[in-house]
């Protein structure tokens, strides 16, 4: 099935400015944040396409159809008793150096290619490394921003102290989708999660941040495993492209069963 390819800009000033949806462009996506107005400090590079079923009614899948992932690889995760750190360092100027696994923490400092990084650990969803600059102060960085030759979604957990929400989202046989983009939005706040290859998603937030919240779907990272063909551009047979519920309203501090979204 044909979807509608779009850009998700993302920009960052300390907490997160507005996501809106574009409709039907494709373009390279920038994801930027800034301790002051003047002063650049992420950016990286994610493509995501918006199903035409996220604006558009579409029929329900025939009988026939039958929805068949491709396989997944798995690699092996560093282990925690014998992994040893290694460095790395920002591919950007002004790479925030925050004090937890998320844009809602304040950041310590601006870094960029010349410092050495040294590479403690992850949190859960992997998309933040804890790392340690060279005056041995710990915190966290964006890990698509950094350059290395290892695989840092491998790297064992580290402490977080941080308030997690996840959720799952996963076909009517249970098999995880990966790629699905949420916005979360509430009071200041907005944000946008993704899953993981097990179908997760993780916000992670300081400890103590209260509110009312509510997330939805807004696109399709090209490296979902519901593609086919190598691009974004055609859906495995069997899936419409959205995730259901269509919206999740949730409070923080969170209590009771995580969500679970089916994907069809």
């Amino acid at each position: 099935m044909k979807s509608m390819k779009f850009a998700l800009v993302i920009v960052f000033v300390l907490t997160v400015s507005a996501c809106t949806r574009p409709t039907n462009s494709f373009q390279a996506v920038t994801e930027v944040a800034s301790e002051q107005p003047t002063m650049a400090a992420e950016s990286t590079v994610i493509a995501v396409s918006s199903p035409t079923s996220l604006t558009t009614p579409i029929p329900e899948p025939t009988t026939t159809q039958q929805a068949v992932l491709p396989a997944a690889t798995e690699a092996v995760p560093y282990d925690p008793a014998t992994f040893t750190s290694f460095t790395v360092a920002s591919n950007v100027e002004g790479l925030l150096f925050r004090m937890g696994p998320g844009t809602l923490f304040p950041a310590w400092r601006m870094l960029g290619p010349d410092d050495e990084l040294t590479v403690l650990g992850t949190a859960a969803g992997n998309e933040w490394t804890k790392v340690a600059i060279e005056d041995g102060t710990e915190g966290w960085v964006f890990n698509q921003l950094l350059n290395t030759d290892k695989d840092l979604t491998l790297l064992p957990l580290a402490d977080t102290a941080a308030q997690t929400f996840t959720g799952s989202v996963t076909d009517a046989a249970g098999n995880p989708i990966r790629g699905v983009v949420f916005n979360i939005s509430g009071g200041s706040t907005d944000v946008v999660v993704v899953t993981d290859k097990y179908g997760k998603f993780y916000w992670h937030s300081p400890a103590g941040t209260t509110g009312s919240y509510q997330m939805s779907q807004t696109g399709i990272a090209c490296d979902s495993n519901i593609w086919t063909g190598g691009t974004c551009d055609v859906m495995v047979p069997g899936f419409i492209g959205s995730a259901e519920p269509a919206s999740y309203e949730f409070t923080l501090p969170f209590s009771g069963t995580n969500p679970a979204f089916l994907f069809r």
